[in-house]
């Protein structure tokens, strides 16, 4: 399984220096997610005439009122607030120009996105040189009635300041976004004004993006903006985009992993990057392996360079995640790690470290006094799915109505963080749905409602697509693909939630030809028509959902959900799928609850173990459950979401499952088998649904 027995302390350490730069608040800058550790900075700034709380100043709350169809923003200050002092200058000041210090403009619309592209202009009018300005946005419309709410899609980062509650996560609804100003200067200082009388007044502009529902009328953002005095606090820096390539063996040999990730360096003054991984690196230095910067010029440079549009996806995709950065200050680190201390096969916890000044890291570095970012990350030893066989790279596959009213199957790469389409219908509209992979990565099956045969739509068949790659990546569907798809099934009743056996010579799945649902099994074959399918079930329930038990090589175990046991609740059951059923082989009853267990994945890995949806925690709403069978079953989401569709890796260490706990609408996330670690993997405006990992 995982280890962490050397890296528990450095951990420790570093959540500690995190929780105090937490917990002063409002007085340290803040970025999102955790991964930052916020220093102090000067307290006792003598300077008259500034509310000062620990360096951080508030000198500015409004309500922006929002018109969406007029493309009008009306500034509201709000003078009743008493936690700054000579608000109005900063508000309403006659050495602004009309008076007005901030100033909203929409200046244009992408109407597909419904993204509002807003121009934020705030000026200076005082004598006072401020730094580490930032608007922060600590409310945002809502309809409760239509689930319609709006969002800020650019947002710089995250804090928890002006909240009740210290302890925050990005993940949370409640925490506020906010966009920084004179990022490009080093010091990030916001000019004075001269005399404080203009029209010489210093301005900044940054860009904000808001995503507004169609149809939800005019709305209010409740800004506020605040500063550092007298200097800039030792900005955090962000890491991301952590990626590793190629499979680290269990024995020492020349084989290595390549890994990478891109450091945010708004202040340009980081002198090292280095990795931490002392169970699979052994070296002088404690576990640390320094990391290279990338070349920032010649042919293989990067970042990428000013492309005129139109963009290339590449280019768009980089522009999404680093559009508030500029360029100068990103930087591409990058390593080859070999598996020096022989570590067993599994994934284990790593760190990228950055730091600013000439600290010694030879030494423990349990006694550092860290002014860094950290990033924690995963390192994988010899695990399918990791690299080397192309064919292997092939991770979690789902179904997606990226592309309009129908539904189409995707693939989600977890190193290169890319979405590959698998199926394309050539634009006859039909529904490819519930994708499941072979074991090998090389084959998915899938349900569509297009039947080849008629050329129509209809009911839904169980069909297969064998892939093609190129390099380590599957080929695209780009085109039409139709022609490649197999037919498993053909009748004229809906075949649904296919799965292969684990030597993938068979697919499960479930039939509703006598008027409820129940698991039949067919010949995994390459040709039409399909051959005769196997019935396993006789009963007068609904049996569905089939799972091949991954602990069984020789597919003579299956999971399924049932509701056979009365009650009209579904629990889940287990039965050899290779004889029908009947006196000599009976399904056994895994569950008995109440309420609704079902749609069950196991893993191997693990030895066993099954994890499934349930909602008798709460009724009517799905979480996701894991049992190993020796120990109480485990409640690994809880949350007011509607949490779906669990999948098992193959070597069982992760689930991926999807879930509506994000913006109100269906994506993909993935979490360690003890639901820690929760990561959402697709953040499209369309439904994303029915994942599966290979294998699984």
């Amino acid at each position: 399984m995982v280890s962490k027995s050397r890296f528990t302390n450095l951990l420790n350490l570093l959540m500690v220096v995190l929780a105090i730069g937490l917990t002063i608040g409002s007085a340290s800058c803040s970025k999102g997610g955790g991964n930052t550790v916020a220093p102090q900075v000067d307290s006792n700034p003598s300077v008259q005439n500034f509310n000062l709380e620990n360096g951080r100043n508030t000198v500015g709350i409004a309500t922006a009122y929002i018109n969406p169809d007029t493309q009008e923003i009306e500034i509201v200050p709000d003078r009743t607030t008493e936690i700054h002092i000579n608000i109005s200058s900063f508000l309403n000041s006659a050495g602004c120009p009309g008076k007005q210090c901030l100033v909203l403009k929409i200046t244009s619309i992408d109407t597909v996105n419904r993204w509002f592209y807003i121009d934020m202009e705030l000026y200076n009018p005082t004598t006072i040189a401020a730094y580490d300005v930032r608007i922060i946005v600590t409310a945002l419309p809502y309809n409760e009635t239509a689930q319609q709410y709006w969002k800020i899609v650019n947002p710089d980062s995250f804090t928890p300041s002006y909240d009740s509650n210290p302890l925050w996560d990005e993940e949370n609804e409640w925490i506020n976004p906010f966009i920084a100003f004179e990022k490009e200067d080093p010091d990030r200082k916001f000019q004075p004004d001269p005399d404080g009388a203009g029209p010489g007044v210093y301005m900044d502009k940054e860009q904000l993006i808001l995503y507004v529902p169609q149809g939800s009328g005019s709305g209010a953002i409740t800004l506020i903006w605040d500063v550092n005095y007298p200097d800039h606090c030792k900005d955090p820096y962000e890491i991301s985009r952590f990626s590793q390539s190629g499979d680290l063996p269990v024995v020492n040999d020349v084989s290595t992993a390549y890994v990478e990730c891109i450091v945010a360096d708004w202040q340009e003054d980081i002198m090292d990057v280095s990795l931490y991984c002392p169970d699979i690196i052994s070296d002088t230095t404690n576990g640390f392996i320094q990391m290279h910067e990338w070349p920032t010029t010649g042919v293989n440079a990067w970042p990428p360079g000013d492309g005129a549009p139109p963009f290339d996806q590449a280019e768009i995709d980089f522009l999404m995640e680093f559009m508030n950065y500029d360029r100068s200050t990103l930087r591409k680190y990058w390593c080859n790690i070999t598996n020096e201390n022989l570590a067993e096969k599994g994934i284990y916890d790593a760190i990228i470290v950055a730091k600013s000044d000439d600290t010694d890291w030879t030494g423990n570095p349990d006694d550092e006094i860290f002014d860094t970012l950290y990033q924690r990350c995963q390192i994988e030893v010899d695990v399918s799915g990791s690299g080397g066989d192309p064919t292997s790279k092939l991770q979690i596959v789902y179904a997606s109505y990226e592309n309009g009213d129908d539904s189409d199957i995707y693939t989600y790469y977890m190193l290169d963080n890319v979405n590959v389409r698998l199926t394309n219908d050539g634009g006859r509209g039909s529904n490819e749905l519930e994708a499941c992979v072979n074991s090998a990565g090389t084959q998915i099956a899938f349900i569509s409602d297009y039947n080849k045969d008629t050329g129509l739509i209809g009911d839904f068949e169980v069909y297969k697509l064998i892939l093609h790659y190129a390099g380590n990546h599957v080929v695209p569907a780009s085109v039409d693909n139709t022609s490649e798809w197999v037919q498993l099934t053909s009748n004229n009743y809906d075949d649904r939630l296919p799965d292969f056996s684990p030597n993938s010579t068979m697919v499960a799945y479930a039939g509703f030809n006598y008027g409820q649902s129940e698991i039949y099994t067919v010949q995994n074959v390459s040709s039409f028509p399909p051959p005769n399918p196997f019935r396993v079930t006789y009963n007068y329930g609904d049996d569905s959902a089939p799972n091949y038990d991954r602990a069984n090589s020789l597919g003579t175990g299956l999971y399924f959900h049932s509701n056979r046991g009365g009650g009209g609740n579904y629990d889940i059951f287990f039965i050899d799928p290779t004889s029908k059923e009947g006196t000599s082989n009976l399904p056994t009853r895994l569950t008995w609850d109440t309420n609704f267990d079902g749609y069950p994945s196991s893993s191997s890995g693990l030895d066993p173990a099954l994890t499934w949806q349930s909602d008798r925690y709460q009724p009517g709403n799905m979480d996701i459950l894991y049992t190993d069978f020796d120990n109480p079953t485990v409640r690994l989401t809880e949350t007011p979401a509607m949490d779906l569709f669990p999948s098992f890796s193959k070597n069982g260490e992760w689930i991926t499952f999807c879930s509506d706990r994000k913006d109100d609408n269906m994506d993909i996330f993935r979490m360690f088998f003890d639901g820690s670690n929760v990561t959402r993997l697709t953040k499209g405006e369309f439904p994303d649904i029915d994942p599966c990992y290979g294998g699984g």
